[in-house]
């Protein structure tokens, strides 16, 4: 994750956001390269770290929404944390 430049916010077409530049492994998680998360559950990230808390916040098991934009379109993942 990286957060988003001026230059980079205006490419992926998002003011704020975390972008994801190296998605996760495991494809049932549903993140891409290229991802910008916006929301995690009811929380808006403000750096990488607190995107990292605030998952870390979460159960292993436990299903949480992410609100993204991918293609410049906004769209929600319902992720289940891995074990």
């Amino acid at each position: 994750l990286v957060e988003l430049s001026r230059d980079l916010g205006e490419y992926f077409g998002a003011d704020t956001g975390l972008l994801v530049v190296r998605a996760p492994s495991d494809e049932a998680i549903g993140f891409r390269d290229g991802d910008v998360i916006r929301r995690i559950g009811d929380r808006t990230p403000e750096t990488v770290g607190h995107a990292m808390r605030i998952l870390r916040s979460y159960e292993p098991g436990e299903s949480l929404q992410v609100d993204i934009l991918r293609d410049r379109k906004p769209r929600t993942l319902n992720v289940t944390l891995p074990e």
